[in-house]
Order: structure tokens, then C-alpha cells, then sequence
């Protein structure tokens, strides 16, 4: 019994270390990037999940930078702004890269991004 005690103690520790908790997420002030979601929104496909999307806003974030954009999130409208009045929906580009290969992500969203801000 005293071992099985001790695990659970040990798991518990383990856990609030690497941040698994349940006290809920938490923000670090001056963070990088664009805000990493809390909740999955409905424009995010289910395959991709938390960490995919996550993944995904970064990768998008990295791409309008390196085309002079400032963007800004709304990861609960699935939405980016690009600071010159333009709006993209975020749900197009995350149904193109759902259930492909992360590796291949940038290449996709460049791709992606050059339809969507062709004139």
C-alpha cells in the first residue's frame, strides 16, 4: 500500500513540474507569437487538435512576418488581421494542412497564403 501511495505522490509532483496540473492554463507576461488557444475552436479540425493548432498559428505567424506583415491574432474567431485592413479566416489554411505532415507546413501555408493574398 505504501508503494502505490508513494507513485501517486510521485506522479502528482511529476505533473505540477511539467506544468500538468489541473489548476488550469497559464500565461507567461511578454511572451512571443501569436496567443496559443485554450480551447479548441470550432475553426480548428478536431485532427489537428490543441498542440497542431498551436503549431500552426506559430507557423502562420513566422510566414506573414517574413512578408513584412504585423500580424495579430483572434484564435477564437479563427481569424488574423494583417494590419493593413485586410482579414484572413484561419479555417482555410488549417482544412488544407489537416492530416498532412507538420515538416510540411511551412511550404503549405506559404502556398496557402499566396492564393489567399493574391490581388
Amino acid at each position: 500500500m505504501r508503494h502505490v501511495l508513494l507513485i501517486a505522490v510521485v506522479t502528482v509532483v511529476a505533473l505540477t513540474a511539467c506544468g500538468g496540473s489541473s489548476a488550469g492554463p497559464t500565461t507567461t507576461a511578454g511572451s512571443v507569437g501569436p496567443p496559443v488557444p485554450t480551447t479548441l475552436g470550432t475553426w480548428i479540425p478536431a485532427t489537428l487538435g490543441q498542440a497542431g493548432a498551436t503549431a500552426l498559428l506559430e507557423v502562420v505567424r513566422n510566414d506573414l512576418a517574413n512578408r513584412g506583415f504585423d500580424p495579430s491574432f483572434d484564435t477564437q474567431d479563427g481569424t488574423v488581421s494583417l494590419g493593413d485592413g485586410r482579414v484572413l479566416d484561419l479555417s482555410t489554411i488549417a482544412s488544407v494542412v489537416a492530416g498532412t505532415d507538420p515538416t510540411t507546413w511551412p511550404g503549405v501555408v506559404s502556398r496557402s497564403l499566396d492564393t489567399l493574398l493574391a490581388p
